[in-house]
């Protein structure tokens, strides 16, 4: 009995004791739980209650200790907590309760951490914190803060649940200077802290590319940071080693960029040279190297790389780049110093880039290639240039075409200087009707030479075919002989010979005008005949005696007729009375005026060359050139008013010849005096040219004949009255003059009369026909006579309208125009 009851005791076994390890831990954690038996289980297992005081510890309801076994484990599990909290954990079994102490740790900020501790500003500090455990149910706010202002972080970060970390950035700006800041996280009354450390931009670079430049040239440079340039930028100073690069003081990076630019600029330098260019920062320097290149010659151009010798070139020398202070100067050889001379050397102003020069030429007989050379700093440059062998080039006229009886300044040119010796050209012409010099002369070292062609009163229209010799060189050109009657006296040579004949005493056709005429009409070369009335109104009437067109002038400076003076390309000049020149398109428009301020009396000449002269009432002698613009003025200081007798006369050289009362001027083409003949008895009318170019004029008792060379008196006959108007000389030299009362033809080689035939006249000249025949009015008994020039006898007679003074002129047809009081007839 005593050993069942030991068997019955043993097989009890009761709750002998609960633990848990650690009894303490985080939330959201286990800890391990263990139950024991005072003796192990029997067969069918014993179950053992479990359970929790608290919400933050958990269990499993029970736990099973199997058969056999003294003891069985289980888990506690907590949650998360804001402060510490302890649970009791209670097993029971068969009426034994055991407990064991739980505690649970609270959650907490356990660190805050920057890695890396230091950036480049602007930039990102990556940051991390941490707690001591896993963040409960809704997370776990930590707050965030930096010292700095140019740290940032956000203003607080969320542990998730279940997490024990999360993450954040810290932002730096860029600074100017190495700067650290404070990054705080709190939370729980914990507070943790990092250190950021912010790097100021540091200078890596400076650059100037490419790295030569040439003089007074830019080198592009370039300064780099390694980080943006904080708010404001950042500045870096700049200096130059050397005085022929210069560059900014400083130049200031922008806020957020990393480099800037700047100009490194250079000035002229003689040979090449480098400077060191150095970019300073926060104590960090960087250098770059800049070279300057000395200019270099590129080129020489001449300005004609083919001309005729005698004639100046030009040229120009270039180089790359602008030439220093002082310049540069630039040697210049010729390889025919005979042909072409140009300086020693030029010199390209400091700061320029080309310089010219002026390369005088020598004519040459024969076409010669050589180089104009220029050097500098051992590089050498050419240029060719080709002197041409100088040539005819042609001839040319001021007009083409001459009213016979003119004459027309003609030149020889040459395409460049004739040599020293000068260039004899031989002139022909196929008609009688224009003749020309033998030869003319070319002077050394001039271009061309002029010489007057002589034409003869014509009919109808002459083609002059002029050939123009130099060696072997031979040219043809045209010129065309006008007939008509230009100007007063037939022509600026006053001879009073026209290109008509047969007239026979009938009268065509008679105009009567409202105003006074005494001077004569002239006639164009197509037959239509202008005349200008004393009552201001310029007439052009077609062959026929129609009236093709009438103009008015002004009504001043004395109620005067006048003859107009045509020009080869039909253009009508007028010295008005009022003191104006006009000239007229032959439609009877206005082409220009020029104004004097004086008057005029006398007509207007048309020169050679194409200038027309006018004697002004103010005693001055006016040139005007085709245009309209003064060429000269000219004054004789006469005491007296010229009258309608003294048009000017254009001699053989273009000598004007002007009479005033008892002086005679010849005046040179280009204005100056010549000579002057004063203090003889009073010269009426204008001279008249012989075939040698004597001038024939009249005076108080006779007629003299003058040498136009110096004025000198050659001969002279005695009239026995006063001479009237200007004498008229015939193609055979024949000089007719008239008086009041008698008509004289005088031998030229004897200068005695011929013969003389009484004519009670005021006619102001003769008219010779192309026959010889001399027209003259009786104006005493109104007619007009044809007288015959072998013996002085009447062929005929006509009585005409009108009278007063009579002015003749002379149609290529042979029609006598008698201007006589206020009418104008027509006689053939």
């Amino acid at each position: 009995m005593l050993v069942l009851s030991v068997l019955s005791a043993s097989a009890a076994p009761a709750l002998s004791a609960i633990t848990i390890k650690p009894a303490s831990i985080p939330g959201l954690s286990s800890a391990a739980g263990t139950v024991t038996l005072t003796a192990s289980a029997p067969a069918e297992g014993i179950l053992i209650t479990l359970a929790s005081d608290s919400d933050f510890i958990a269990v499993s309801a029970t736990v099973a200790i199997p058969a056999g076994a003294k003891y069985a484990t289980f888990t506690a599990t907590s949650r998360s907590v804001g402060v510490e909290s302890t649970a009791t954990v209670t097993a029971a079994y068969g009426g034994v309760t055991k407990t064991a102490p739980l505690t649970v740790q609270a959650t907490l900020l356990s660190a805050v951490v920057i890695k890396p501790v230091t950036v480049s500003g602007p930039g990102t500090g990556p940051g991390t914190v941490t707690l001591n455990g896993k963040a409960p149910v809704g997370g776990f706010t930590v707050n965030l803060s930096s010292d700095q202002a140019f740290v940032t972080v956000p203003a607080s970060v969320t542990v998730a649940a279940g997490s024990s970390y999360t993450t954040f950035s810290a932002t730096a700006l860029a600074v100017p200077t190495t700067a650290t800041a404070n990054v705080t996280a709190t939370a729980n009354g914990v507070t943790k802290s990092a250190p950021l450390t912010v790097i100021a931009p540091l200078l890596t670079s400076c650059v100037i590319r490419p790295g030569t430049t040439n003089s007074y040239g830019i080198g592009p440079g370039t300064v780099v940071i390694n980080s943006n340039a904080p708010v404001g930028g950042m500045v870096v100073t700049l200096s130059s080693d050397s005085s022929f690069v210069t560059v900014p003081a400083s130049v200031t990076i922008p806020a957020g960029l990393k480099y800037a630019t700047f100009s490194a600029v250079s000035t002229g330098v003689a040979v090449d040279s480098t400077a060191t260019v150095t970019a300073a920062s926060n104590g960090v320097a960087k250098t770059a190297t800049l070279t300057v290149l000395a200019p270099v010659l590129t080129r020489i151009k001449l300005v004609y790389d083919s001309l005729y010798g005698g004639f100046a070139n030009a040229g120009t020398v270039v180089l790359n780049a602008n030439a220093p202070a002082g310049g540069i100067a630039v040697t210049l050889v010729s390889d025919r110093t005979d042909l072409a001379q140009p300086p020693a050397s030029v010199t390209i102003p400091a700061g320029a880039k080309y310089a010219t020069f002026t390369m005088p030429t020598t004519p040459s007989n024969v076409d010669a290639t050589f180089n104009i050379s220029a050097t500098l700093a051992g590089v050498t440059l050419t240029a060719p240039v080709t002197i041409k062998a100088n040539s005819l080039q042609g001839i040319d006229f001021t007009y083409d075409k001459v009213y016979g009886g003119n004459r027309l300044l003609g030149r020889v040119l040459f395409n460049g200087q004739a040599p020293a010796a000068g260039v004899v050209v031989s002139l022909s012409s196929d008609t009688p009707s224009l003749t020309l010099p033998a030869t003319v002369t070319v002077a050394g070292g001039t271009t061309h030479a002029s010489f007057y062609a002589t034409s003869s009163p014509v009919s109808t229209s002459v083609l002059a075919t002029i050939t123009v010799t130099v060696g072997a060189t031979t040219q043809t050109f045209t010129l065309t002989v006008l007939p008509g009657w230009s100007q007063i006296g037939g022509s600026a040579l006053g001879t009073g010979r026209g290109g008509g004949q047969g007239a026979t005493g009938v009268e065509n056709w008679s105009y009567r005008f409202a105003g006074g005429i005494t001077t004569p009409v002239s006639v164009a070369s197509d037959g239509t005949v202008y005349s200008f009335t004393s009552d201001r109104m310029l007439t052009a009437f077609n062959p026929d005696g129609a009236v093709k067109w009438a103009v008015a002038f002004p009504l001043v400076g004395g109620n005067r007729s006048t003859s107009p003076a045509l020009a080869p390309d039909g253009t009508i000049y007028l010295a008005a009375p009022s003191g104006t020149f006009y000239a007229i398109n032959p439609d009877g428009s206005q082409k220009w005026t020029y104004d004097t301020g004086s008057s005029f009396t006398a007509p207007a000449t048309v020169g050679p060359d194409g200038t027309i002269y006018g004697f002004a009432n103010d005693k001055k002698l006016y040139a005007i050139n085709p245009d309209g613009t003064q060429k000269w003025v000219y004054d004789t200081g006469g005491l007296n008013v010229p009258t309608s007798l003294n048009a000017p006369t254009i001699g053989l050289d273009g000598t004007v010849y002007v009479a005033l009362s008892a002086n005679l001027y010849a005046v040179n083409s280009d204005g100056s005096l010549k000579w002057t003949i004063a203090g003889f008895t009073n010269f009426i009318g204008a001279p008249s040219v012989g075939a040698d170019g004597t001038l024939y004029i009249g005076y108080a008792s006779g007629l003299y004949a003058i040498d136009p060379t110096n004025g000198a008196f050659k001969r002279n006959v005695s009239l026995g009255r006063i001479a009237i108007g200007s004498p008229s000389i015939a193609a055979d030299g024949t000089i007719y003059v008239q008086t009041l009362s008698t008509l004289f033809s005088i031998n030229p080689s004897t200068f005695t009369q011929n013969w003389s035939v009484p004519v009670a006249s005021n006619t102001i000249s003769p008219v010779i026909g192309a026959d010889g025949t001399i027209y003259v009015g009786v104006s005493l008994s109104n007619k007009l006579q044809a007288i015959n020039p072998a013996d002085g006898s009447i062929l005929w007679s006509l009585n005409t309208p009108g009278g007063g003074v009579f002015s003749l002129s002379m149609g290529s047809d042979g029609t006598v125009y008698l201007a006589h009081g206020g009418f104008l007839s027509a006689i053939k």
